[in-house]
């Protein structure tokens, strides 16, 4: 069941106590330039594009299976993006949960 505690509280911090500096960074720069409404491939596009400019090597990876979705990002860290009926989330894996939204 997808948990949305904490959700509204955690919109203009990216979830912060959850969230790695490097995860956040990432995160914030993703957003850039694309529209609240961006589809969920725009967002996968824009995450790759940042973690390719990040971190050398840099790859984003399938974790696995959201309510709504696939979740896509860090191995390192387990936190990816999920699409859903609210829009794009930011979520942990392991345990799953909504960190908050992809567009605060």
């Amino acid at each position: 069941m997808l948990s949305t505690s904490g959700l509204a509280a955690s919109n203009t911090r990216l979830g912060s106590e959850h969230l790695r500096r490097l995860d956040r960074t990432i995160l914030a720069r993703s957003r850039v330039g694309l529209p609240v409404d961006c589809s969920f491939d725009d967002a996968l596009s824009a995450l790759g594009r940042v973690v390719r400019e990040t971190i050398p090597n840099g790859r984003i990876f399938y974790l696995g299976e959201g309510p709504s979705g696939p979740v896509v990002g860090s191995l390192v860290s387990g936190v990816g993006l999920s699409p859903s009926p609210r829009g794009i989330l930011v979520v942990q894996i392991d345990p799953f949960r909504v960190l908050s939204r992809f567009h605060p």
